[in-house]
């Protein structure tokens, strides 16, 4: 006796459509002869052959098959009338497979071919059997033959090859275009051959499926019955598919989907009505799709849906219908993922079709479930013959094998009988709708993930889930639902997670794992949830807890949920075990943590404050705090007792020991986590503190406080060793300037070898020097280096250095001290100081070139007596104290007429104080020369603060001119002091200093000032070298200080070779003003 089967045959709900009609159909190509393995250059060409397939409008599918490979022999004339001919089925089984995999449209063959071969002839004659034995294995389909031949480099001359050919495509019989030649000598001539070879392959195969089509619609216009119609138009839509004629393969399978939709539909053939119309509107479909319109797809979709949707067929057998949707709607989701591009995209989208493909497999089970009046259903002995074990072939696509020819007369009203009926329910209960289901919704939710959908994929995640649950998979429903709840992210959708974690806590309680069990009842007891569980219900969650805690088997929260009691004695039993609660947002216990500081030093401690809030209305327990940190080194815990009842908070805080390889590197908290179990049974909850879409940590609760954050950054050590800088607020120029250095250990260790740099920065180098002792022979430098060799614990250290600023500098100008040592972590620190320095000089001096009545001069004449005066003014901040003024007289020309006012010594001077200097010289030369120099000797005061400093000044030039031969000297009584109304007598005296006789006429300039006593106008003959003496009486008029009334000297017109009266050059000695009083 036959058993019964265990497995639905292949023939069963056979709605899938045969893998060799979805793609885009390509012409089949043979090549014979092409020796791949064995043959280099064979091997090349194949290779080049495949690799212009991709993006070329002709992309034939190559197959190399042996010379003498047998072919398919033509079948059998069709009968001779068609009017009444009445066909077994539809599409035939084996078509699509004969066409694109078995039947070429073209056959090339390969022959190695050497033109100045002695036995060219010879060769020549076998090639010609060989082909002729090709083209009578393929002549009955009309296939024709190519041939290659490859011809070895360098054999022949050109004009010598054409003849050769020519005479062979005459002994083989073929036309001249089908002769193509391979001279392998490089790659560009490899991949020519190759290129024109794909042309004549091209023009072949097209005509090939035209020759095709011509035959067909030959059949098509002699046949009445519309299953052949159908079966007519599919082929030729699939012969203009191959030749990617898209328009009129359109145009046939539309005309084949319309003649289908107009047979009846019996029990016989409803199976294959439905088949072929899936298969039809799958083509018509893909070409619109190629053409990226996704709206008429959806459209012709749609048509087939409301052709058949309400097509059920037998009642009993409902549940195939519910099969042959829910497989249209995956295939045609299947589609349109592969040329969805996204939201923009014109492609509808794929997710809602998988979605409604699940649907329809659960419409399916319950369908099927109803039917079930005993436990299950048996197999009926009459059908042994269609046992899944015993190969059926069925002659057309989507047939039953029982079903001789569904579409004659004899079937027109058959149905199924009950023996057929109960053994197709037997082969239903052998399926398993789960796995349909759940592969359907599976894949929806990976195009959501491709697409970045959330909360779809979490829905349909969470549908799988409760499928799952129902067919008792217990270990993938807890699985998959804590994976959901890692999904969710940060998304605040309450309704999703508490389908979740109800269903993940019902298979948890099924299966009796403890450590799920606890993860999914804490996630029902968030308080953002709280309203879609009922009080008695979360009552009785806290319940089990506390029961599960105390090792008790937890009471069930349903009536109907299913219970392990085995499992749950073993759970329980286990000497240790662990729950991880990855937390969502309002958790029953709040936590929040982060470091105190946002940097740490590798000499100091990190703190980690956790700050717990019970949030529920139950008393909670935490016996274990710690973190998950990056670097994973500083994952650290540690263990308490404390009891935080209902609304309170309290506050923990975790030391980390910072190590000396992450100076510079962030520690980050990534996981914080409370241990509220008991001894042995720990119930960890993870709190995330990252803000971050990684699946692993999502928690929103955790935040930061503004002392701290989620990570701290390691530093170095802070510097124990301090430096102070101590000098003068200015820098006056050419002063040796004291700078005292101190360098101080705050530490209470000590330290060695300390080096100490001190340099000055300034944009020139040459402006400024420093040296350690200004009366040694050491050159002076900008950069000054000294080392400590040990430096005790709270020890000072002085190091002194003078500066010296050879300019006035006004741009910046610093002094930089530096020092580096190593510490007791072996770091290298450095500690710097920048002091800012304003370089200005000491003095500013005004001079200025007087006669001796203190009037100003802008020159003078030879040998006359003039004063130098030198005014110098404190524009320091500073006392000082000039120690000592010197005249350095260098020139020659200068002669000394006062020693007396040579020296002047020890003046202190304030700020902005001034002191005046003067010396009398007389110039012997004419010129423009500087008589010599001022040098200052001065001190700061306090003498302590600074050193003696010589300051020196050029004395400023004079101008010395030989043509002023005409001096006037002139003194007034009583020194140049008068009364209003008295006389004051003017002593002059007139000098020629010069070889020549002045013939002058002189007078004084009447003035409001005074009344004048004397000549009006005197008239002098002054010879060389002699002079003239004259007085004049002055009456002062008004009182204060009067400018002295002025002479005027001429020379008569008519007096001398001088033709006008002109103003001679006289240099006057005299006072520029007088001093009247009442």
């Amino acid at each position: 006796m036959m058993k019964p089967p265990d497995a639905p045959p292949s023939w069963y709900c056979d709605f899938k459509i045969p893998t060799n009609i979805l793609p885009m159909f390509q012409p089949l190509v043979y090549l014979i002869g092409l020796q791949v393995e064995n043959n280099q250059v064979h091997r090349s060409f194949w290779e080049l052959l495949n690799m212009h397939n991709s993006g070329r409008d002709f992309q034939p599918k190559y197959v190399n098959v042996l010379l003498d490979n047998k072919f398919r022999d033509k079948k059998t004339k069709l009968p001779e009338s068609m009017e009444y001919y009445i066909p077994r089925g539809i599409l035939k089984s084996n078509w699509i497979h004969k066409h694109t995999e078995e039947i070429p449209s073209v056959v090339v063959t390969f022959f190695d071919m050497n033109w100045s071969d002695p036995q060219w002839n010879e060769r020549k004659l076998d090639l010609a059997k060989q082909i002729k034995f090709v083209k009578n294995n393929f002549a009955s389909h009309g296939i024709q033959i190519l041939v290659m031949l490859m011809k070895p480099a360098g054999t022949m001359e050109d004009y010598f090859t054409t003849e050769r050919a020519s005479a062979f495509c005459a002994a083989t019989e073929i036309p001249p275009k089908h002769l193509f030649v391979l001279a392998h000598t490089n790659v560009e001539r490899i991949q020519a051959s190759a290129q024109r070879l794909e042309v004549g392959m091209r023009e072949i195969s097209k005509t090939y499926y035209s020759m095709r089509i011509k035959k067909v619609k030959g059949w098509k216009d002699k046949v009445t019955a519309t299953p052949l119609l159908v079966r007519y138009n599919f082929k030729i839509a699939v012969f203009q598919d191959i030749r990617k004629d898209f328009i009129a393969a359109l145009t046939h399978y539309q005309s084949a989907l319309e003649a289908l939709l107009t047979i009846k539909a019996t029990d016989a053939n409803i199976q294959e009505l439905k088949v072929v119309a899936s298969i039809l509107t799958y083509r018509i479909c893909r070409l619109h799709l190629n053409k990226d319109d996704g709206k008429e797809s959806k459209n012709q979709f749609d048509k087939l849906m409301r052709s058949f949707l309400k097509t059920e067929g037998n009642k009993e057998l409902l549940f195939e219908h519910y099969a042959w949707l829910s497989q249209q709607y995956y295939q045609f989701g299947d589609l349109l993922k592969q040329y969805y591009r996204g939201g923009n995209s014109n492609i509808p989208d794929p997710i809602s079709y998988f979605i409604a493909a699940g649907k329809y497999a659960e419409k399916r089970r319950d369908a099927f479930c109803q039917t079930l009046t005993t436990g299950k259903h048996s197999w009926p002995a009459e059908m042994n013959p269609y046992n899944g074990s015993v190969q059926v072939k069925l002659c057309c696509i989507g047939q039953r094998p029982w079903w001789n020819n569904p579409f004659s007369q004899d079937y027109l009203y058959a149905t199924e009988d009950s023996n057929t009926v109960q053994a197709l329910k037997y082969f239903e209960s052998l399926c398993k709708h789960s796995d349909y289901i759940i592969s359907d919704w599976g894949i929806a939710s990976e195009v959501c993930r491709e697409s970045q959908r959330v909360r779809c994929r979490c829905q349909l995640m969470s549908m799988m889930g409760a499928e799952f649950l129902r067919s008792k998979q217990y270990s993938k429903c807890i699985m998959l639902m804590t994976h959901v709840l890692r999904e969710l992210g940060q998304e605040d959708w309450k309704n999703i997670v508490y389908d979740v974690a109800n269903c993940g806590v019902t298979a948890a309680y099924a299966a009796g794992d403890v450590p799920a069990y606890c993860n999914f009842l804490l996630i029902l007891l968030k308080l953002d949830i709280v309203d879609l569980v009922s009080k008695e219900k979360h009552d009785l969650l806290w319940s089990n807890f506390q029961r599960v805690m105390d090792g008790d088997v937890p009471l069930p929260v349903d009536s109907n949920s299913n219970f392990d009691l085995e499992s749950w004695r073993k759970g329980l039993s286990e000497p240790e075990w662990t729950s991880y609660v990855e937390i969502h947002s309002q958790p029953i216990l709040d936590c929040k943590t982060f470091f105190i500081e946002d940097v740490a030093s590798i000499a100091d401690t990190a703190k980690i404050r956790f700050i717990l809030t019970n949030k529920s209305d139950f008393t909670l327990k935490v016996r274990k705090f710690g973190v998950r940190m990056n670097p994973i080194d500083y994952n650290c815990e540690s263990i308490t007792d404390i009891t935080i009842h209902p609304q309170e908070c309290q506050e923990l805080e975790l030391i980390l020991k910072p190590l000396v390889r992450d100076i510079s590197k962030l520690v980050q908290i990534q996981v914080a986590y409370l241990d509220i179990g008991r001894p042995n049974r720990s119930v960890l909850l993870h709190y995330s503190v990252l803000n971050t879409s990684n699946a692993y940590l999502w928690s929103n609760e955790i935040s930061g406080s503004k002392r701290g954050g989620y990570s701290v950054r390691i530093e170095q050590s802070k510097p124990l060793i301090k430096i102070e800088t101590s000098c003068p607020n200015s820098v006056l120029v050419n002063e040796w300037c004291k700078v005292t250095i101190t360098v101080t250990n705050t530490d209470n260790r000590n330290y060695e070898k300390i080096a100490v740099a001190c340099q000055l920065q300034t944009p020139d180098p040459q402006n400024a020097v420093l040296s350690p002792d200004p009366d040694s022979n050491i050159p002076p430098t900008t950069l000054h280096l000294s080392d400590i060799s040990k430096l005790a614990a709270t020890q000072n250290y002085e190091i002194v250095v003078y500066l010296k600023a050879l300019v006035s500098i006004e741009s910046e100008f610093k002094l930089s001290t530096k020092i580096k040592y190593v510490d007791h972590y072996s770091q290298l620190l450095t500690v710097e100081d920048f002091t800012e320095l304003q370089v200005i000089p000491p003095f500013e001096i005004f001079q200025s070139i007087t006669n001796l009545h203190n009037v100003e001069m802008d020159s003078i004449s030879i040998n006359e007596d003039f004063m130098i005066q030198s005014t110098i003014t404190n524009i320091s901040k500073n006392i000082l104290r000039v120690m000592n003024a010197t005249f350095n007289i260098t020139s020659p020309r200068f002669d000394l007429k006062h020693q007396a006012c040579k020296n002047n010594s020890n003046i202190v001077l304030n700020p902005n104080e001034d002191a005046t200097y003067a010396i009398i010289l007389s110039c012997s030369e004419v010129g423009t020369t500087s008589p010599g120099d001022l040098t200052l000797l001065w001190k700061r005061q306090p003498e302590e603060v600074g050193s003696e400093t010589e300051f020196q000044q050029p004395l400023v030039g004079v101008t010395v001119l030989i043509d002023k031969s005409l001096y006037l000297k002139a003194m007034f009584s009583n020194n140049g002091h008068g009364k209003l109304k008295q006389p004051m007598i003017g002593y002059y005296t007139l000098v020629n200093r010069s070889n020549i006789v002045f013939d002058l006429t002189l007078s004084m300039d009447s003035t409001e000032s005074f009344m004048n006593a004397g000549p009006k106008r005197l008239s002098v003959k002054l010879y060389g070298r002699e002079s003239y003496n004259f007085n004049y009486i002055l009456f002062p008029l008004v009182t204060g200080l009067v400018e002295t009334p002025k002479l005027s000297f001429c020379i008569p017109a008519n007096g001398s070779t001088i033709l006008e009266a002109v103003e001679l050059p006289i240099h006057l000695n005299g006072p520029k003003n007088l001093f009247v009083t009442a």
